[in-house]
């Protein structure tokens, strides 16, 4: 399979949605309810959820079914300080490999 990328695209990070996760997994820091909240380092995991992403497309045309979809490997690279709410971050989605694995079941 080759490699499939997606142009980059904007990720704006809100202070609600930042709160509301840190409060989903239980988070206890304050740096992640404080005025510019920063984020947990399993945030951006969920930003399909957030935002509609050209990720979302190059992943349909590939056949793929995001409810059925598990992320063997995932990267993230800040180039500064952790990300905050209000800023926006730019992101890029590729597709390196597919495979998919036997269930116990047989599906």
């Amino acid at each position: 399979m080759t490699t499939t990328s997606v142009p980059s695209f904007e990720v704006r990070i809100e202070q609600g949605k930042v709160q509301e996760f840190a409060r989903a997994i239980g988070a206890s820091n304050e740096a992640f309810f404080a005025a510019r909240a920063v984020i947990s380092p399993t945030f951006l995991t969920t930003a399909r959820f957030f935002w509609q992403t050209p990720e979302s497309k190059a992943a349909a045309d590939h056949g793929l079914d995001q409810k059925r979809t598990l992320h063997a490997e995932q990267e993230y690279v800040f180039h500064g300080q952790p990300p905050r709410a209000g800023h926006a971050l730019t992101a890029s989605s590729r597709i390196l490999e597919r495979y998919e694995k036997q269930g116990r079941r047989g599906g």
